[in-house]
């Protein structure tokens, strides 16, 4: 169980960080939920203070994600309680 966890938090957090530095190009980051087909997104040019605090948030949570991961696959953390 403990591979499971370390691997399921680094793809999740290097997914992350991929999501917020793909916006850097694209211009928008999404944020929330898809409802009826259509995405909730912060775009850079409409707001950009909170697309900035969006993109500092999303790489900070990835690469805690991500460092948590590399920690617990390599035995220096203990994984998260299952129960």
């Amino acid at each position: 169980m403990v591979l499971f966890q370390g691997l399921f938090f680094l793809v999740l957090g290097v997914g992350l960080v991929l999501i917020a530095w793909n916006s850097r190009r694209t211009g928008w980051l999404p944020y929330g939920p898809r409802r009826f087909g259509r995405d909730i997104a912060v775009w850079r040019h409409e707001r950009p203070v909170f697309y900035w605090m969006l993109f500092f948030g999303y790489n900070l949570a990835g690469l805690w994600m991500a460092v948590f991961a590399l920690r617990v696959l390599a035995g220096t953390a203990e994984p998260l309680p299952l129960s």
